[in-house]
């Protein structure tokens, strides 16, 4: 079993990640907190704005999930809506403070 360089084993890690995820499945933790923002737009920015910045990428990902949705919805495309209910069973479940984005996902839900 490999170790990290903190001395934690890889599965206790992977372990911490899936209750991490699954708290923000249940509305624990903001959802967005798991964006991943590159390095150069991380530079020089607050916490604040870095959080803003993740909540704007999650609602933006959630809204071209939503609108792939309804165009495989429209065109009938089984394989296509498969793969993105897969895609979304994570975030499905996830209550979003954000109330477009949680408008979006409940809307979609409900078709």
């Amino acid at each position: 079993m490999k170790r990290h360089k903190h001395g934690f084993i890889d599965r206790v890690a992977r372990e911490y990640r899936q209750e991490k995820r699954s708290e923000a499945r249940h509305g624990i933790i903001p959802p967005w907190r798991f964006v991943d923002i590159p390095e150069q737009e991380r530079k020089g920015k607050s916490a604040r704005e870095l959080d803003e910045l993740r909540q704007d990428k999650y609602v933006a990902e959630m809204e071209r999930q939503a609108q792939m949705r309804s165009i495989a919805r429209q065109k009938n495309n089984d394989r296509l809506l498969a793969r993105l209910r897969k895609a979304q069973t994570a975030s499905r479940a996830v209550k979003v403070d954000d109330h477009r984005a949680t408008e979006e996902v409940a809307d979609d839900e409900r078709k």
